[in-house]
């Protein structure tokens, strides 16, 4: 895990900040998110247990924001899961189960952020992995939730 950021010095677009510190929000959060692995033999198994990634992406002022979750000892195709946050408030994850291939995700603006998931097709090696789905997810202040737009990986949705 990345060293913990500090809060952003401006307040979100409401003057909304959480005063949660990344390492608080995803530890007192991490119990919530499904099993890395929904097979039961498997989660009890070494490396099953999820670690956060890089927290610099947490940040407590804005209207979304988001954690990249691994397994502890994982590999590049080993399951990967997105926490969301508005105001430093706890969502839920990107998607209903975890994925393999770490996600690419970047900001598109203080309530929208785009991922691309990543998988293999066919017979192909995990450097060959050329199956791609693109997804945004935006925070919608009306319903106050988040709303989905794009594609899913295979198996989600």
């Amino acid at each position: 895990a990345s060293a913990e950021p500090t809060a952003s010095a401006t307040s979100g677009a409401d003057g909304t900040c959480a005063s949660t510190s990344a390492t608080r929000a995803v530890n007192d959060n991490i119990g919530k998110v499904p099993l890395a692995f929904a097979d039961a033999d498997m989660a009890d198994r070494p490396g099953s247990e999820w670690v956060a990634d890089d927290t610099s992406t947490y940040d407590p002022c804005a209207e979304l924001s988001w954690v990249t979750l691994g397994i502890k000892s994982g590999t590049v195709s080993s399951p990967f899961t997105q926490m969301l946050f508005h105001h430093g408030e706890y969502l839920g994850t990107t998607t209903s189960k975890a994925i393999g291939f770490y996600p690419t995700t970047k900001r598109l603006s203080d309530s929208s952020v785009q991922v691309t998931y990543r998988w293999n097709t066919g017979n192909e090696s995990n450097a060959e992995a050329s199956g791609r789905a693109v997804s945004t997810y935006t925070w919608n202040p009306d319903t106050e939730s988040i709303d989905h737009a794009g594609e899913w990986p295979p198996g989600i949705g």
